[in-house]
């Protein structure tokens, strides 16, 4: 799936103009508010709360990568944004209090909501760099009969 995607950047740039570095960053953005959407919650004090979430591109390899990071501590207070010391040992024993701890999210698992909220950010970006390469492209011919 990733090098499908990496190839539609590339037609993308190709048909409409539209820099991959910029579609990169707006699918990141995408990426983060699915996982919020999805992992997110209310905290202890009943407010909602938003995960950390960590997106790593690797243009070389071709691959996108999601974390969600949470802190380690003695006693949670925002089980969103925060993990016990005894549960951080069961995924990697060499966490400590303090440290941060990052578990990869797989995002073939988002549900339908969460995905569907990805695919509107990148559409919007999509609209927006076209308009963007329209208005640059007419404001070259200004005070030009067309």
């Amino acid at each position: 799936m990733n090098s499908e995607f990496f190839h539609s950047l590339e037609l993308l740039e190709r048909e409409y103009g539209i820099s991959p570095d910029y579609m990169i960053a707006k699918t990141e953005e995408a990426l983060v508010k699915a996982c919020q959407k999805e992992y997110g919650g209310k905290n202890n004090a009943g407010q909602n709360s938003d995960p950390v979430i960590r997106v790593v591109t690797d243009r070389a390899k071709k691959d996108i990568k999601c974390y969600l990071c949470k802190e380690v501590v003695a006693e949670v207070d925002d089980p969103v944004t925060q993990i016990s010391l005894t549960d951080a040992k069961l995924v990697n024993r060499r966490r400590t209090i303090g440290k941060t701890l990052e578990t990869e999210v797989k995002t073939k698992n988002l549900r339908r909501l969460s995905a569907g909220a990805a695919k509107s950010v990148i559409i919007q970006a999509i609209r927006e760099a076209q308009k963007e390469n329209q208005k640059k492209e007419f404001e070259d011919k200004r005070e030009e009969i067309i």
